[in-house]
């Protein structure tokens, strides 16, 4: 297990203990209230958006939500904007939600809205993922929810997880196999080619 975690850029179990996903601070408890309040993705703007962008895969993910009115500000001080948003929750191994990924949509079109930063995330995202599916001997694992959702169009059986570029290693995102003791393989995408990596 050692190896693995080294391999998977996974924080030690004593480590990742003391950073309790139930205890990860307002930003965190903001982010599970926010997904909460928000409805399925199915016949919203955030179908479209995904739809617009070849994803024909199936979107009534509990991870997955959509919300018409959310927070923007490009920098501390600007003004406060509202756009409708793509939401994904990123879960710990037990399906607490540590965080959110939050992706701000066009108004008028399927596609992400004109700003500045259309993607962040807030929350606890380290060794955490979005998930879609529950990890068993087989993990297909990205950067990237849409990245993901079109590997699922092809791929509909395999348990996926994805993660953010920007705030975690992709190889973090495998942490859902950390659950299974028997886990008899990982996948790593890359997004950069059209292939796989097999652990």
């Amino acid at each position: 297990m050692a190896e693995a975690r080294r391999f998977l850029v996974l924080p030690h179990p004593a480590a990742a203990s003391s950073r309790a996903p139930g205890r990860t601070g307002g930003i965190a408890g903001s982010g599970r209230r926010l997904f909460r309040a928000d409805r399925p993705v199915p016949g919203t703007p955030a179908e479209a958006y995904l739809r617009a962008r070849g994803i024909t895969a199936r979107l009534d993910w509990p991870s997955l939500r959509y919300h018409p009115s959310v927070n923007y500000r490009e920098v501390e001080n600007a003004p406060l904007e509202q756009w409708p948003a793509l939401l994904a929750a990123i879960t710990a191994n037990d399906g607490t939600i540590t965080g959110i990924l939050r992706t701000w949509l066009d108004r008028q079109r399927p596609a992400k809205a004109p700003l500045a930063d259309p993607r962040r995330a807030m929350g606890h995202l380290l060794g955490n993922a979005v998930r879609f599916g529950k990890a068993s001997a087989i993990l297909a694992a990205g950067e990237g929810v849409e990245t993901m959702l079109a590997l699922k169009s092809v791929l509909p059986r395999p348990p996926l997880s994805a993660s953010s570029s920007r705030c975690t290693p992709i190889s973090t995102s495998i942490s859902a196999a950390s659950a299974p003791t028997a886990c008899a393989g990982a996948w790593r995408i890359n997004w950069s080619r059209p292939t796989a990596h097999a652990s």
